[in-house]
């Protein structure tokens, strides 16, 4: 008969173990005068591993919650120390009316030294081909014509690499099924 102790007092413990010395001694007779106390010596030591066992287990408890309670603080402490650190940055001059104007014409009266124009290709991603176009048109020198004005709103990813020239670039246009493109002297014209 194994007699369960867990969340009982230590004097509900004891009545139990006598409880249960009592029924064990009705049930076998004594086999000599000290039976009693031997069945009572042998409870009492399973008693105490019933309470060696629950006592591990709530110091294991008490560890964990110290432990999850450091990394709780030391986080805290970290989080303390950064919103209240001084953060570096590059003092700005205070802006009035006048520094302001003589700011705009420094950046007027000087000549970038970049001046070089680079050749890096332009994405056009889900933009309408009446924006597009005429973008593109602009860089060659022509004109753009709308023959179709549905062709106006279809959106298109196209990536435009400038140095390629107008007829590659509606070349690679006129790939698309729902689009026709040509190019007649100085105008761009969709049908």
């Amino acid at each position: 008969m194994i007699i369960s102790t867990l969340g009982m007092t230590d004097k509900e413990q004891d009545r139990s173990l006598q409880a249960a010395m009592k029924r064990r001694a009705a049930q076998v007779p004594p086999l000599a005068n000290d039976f009693p106390d031997r069945v009572m010596e042998r409870m009492k030591v399973e008693s105490e591993g019933v309470k060696s066992e629950k006592y591990k287990l709530h110091f294991t408890r008490k560890v964990a919650a110290i432990f999850l309670a450091a990394i709780f603080l030391s986080g805290l402490a970290f989080a303390t120390y950064l919103a209240l650190s001084p953060r570096q940055t590059a003092e700005e001059p205070e802006l009035s009316i006048a520094n302001y104007q003589l700011s705009i014409q420094n950046e007027t009266d000087t000549l970038k030294t970049d001046t070089a124009v680079t050749n890096q290709p332009v994405v056009f991603d889900n933009v309408p081909l009446e924006k597009m176009l005429p973008e593109m048109a602009a860089h060659y020198q022509t004109e753009v014509e709308f023959l179709n004005d549905g062709a106006r709103q279809l959106r298109f990813h196209f990536v435009w690499k400038r140095e390629e020239g107008l007829d590659r670039a509606i070349e690679k246009l006129n790939r698309f099924e729902s689009l026709t493109i040509r190019r007649e002297a100085d105008r761009i014209i969709v049908e």
